[in-house]
């Protein structure tokens, strides 16, 4: 009887330390890194936007056409990045780029054998700011997926001209429109804080329309309407991007 209380005893005794230790033990962190990153990318855009030209009125119908802008060149984007990994192998972050783009493409469309239209279309500069998710297969490898809006600074000019090359009126779109951005990457980390990544990211943006009072004359005289255009931009970007990160 003695010694089955004394064996009680001590495991009760054994019981309360392992409690009090391990209540003194920190909890496990969900998020086992964060960090924020400073970075610049080097960029091949290919941007433009679908035109639609829709006559009205006594306007000739024939002016009536679908066409497409398309304009590439390379930029530089610099970037801010927060981001978080999360039970070891995935990431969730914040990436924040601005571009100065100013692409640009134009076009010339037969109206009548009288008259003729010069479109312009051109992206000055966007801002984007995207969700990354990402799982890392080590860590120094990531695969992630990026989306979010978009801010794009972008405008289109049609100018009507005569035979002679005399412009005889003009419509002109100048837009700060807001859109989705949704790409692919990969990133590898070298050195515990460097980063070099690549990834694509499509932009899309809803279609704007504007009208504009217009006269064409023919052999019956002149006739007027309403010229409206609707154009959709659009652009796609290829970036290879070096980042430094430090750790919070």
């Amino acid at each position: 009887m003695y010694s089955a209380v004394s064996l009680v005893s001590i495991w009760g005794n054994f019981c309360i330390v392992a409690m009090a230790s391990s209540s003194q033990l920190p909890a496990p962190s969900l998020f086992n890194q964060t960090r924020v990153g400073f970075g610049l990318a080097g960029e091949y855009i290919n941007g433009g936007a679908n035109l639609k030209v829709e006559p009205t009125g006594r306007l000739p119908p024939a002016i009536a056409s679908s066409q497409s802008h398309l304009g590439k060149g390379l930029q530089i984007a610099p970037c801010v990045e927060l981001g978080a990994t999360i039970a070891s192998n995935y990431y969730l972050g914040l990436n924040i780029n601005w571009r100065f783009s100013c692409i640009e493409n134009k076009s010339k469309t037969p109206a009548t054998f009288l008259y003729y239209f010069l479109n312009e279309f051109k992206i000055n500069q966007y801002t984007s700011i995207l969700l990354k998710t990402g799982y890392k297969f080590s860590p120094h490898t990531m695969i992630y997926g990026l989306v979010g809006p978009t801010v794009a600074k972008w405008s289109h000019t049609t100018d009507l001209f005569d035979a002679n090359s005399v412009s005889l009126n003009r419509l002109r779109i100048d837009r700060k429109s807001l859109g989705i951005g949704i790409g692919l990457g990969f990133e590898y980390l070298f050195k515990e804080k460097y980063a070099l990544s690549f990834d694509y990211t499509h932009h899309f943006h809803k279609a704007v329309s504007q009208a504009q009072n217009m006269t064409m004359r023919n052999i019956v005289g002149p006739r007027s309407g309403d010229l409206i255009i609707r154009v959709r931009p659009s652009y796609g970007v290829l970036a290879v991007r070096f980042t430094v990160f430090f750790n919070l």
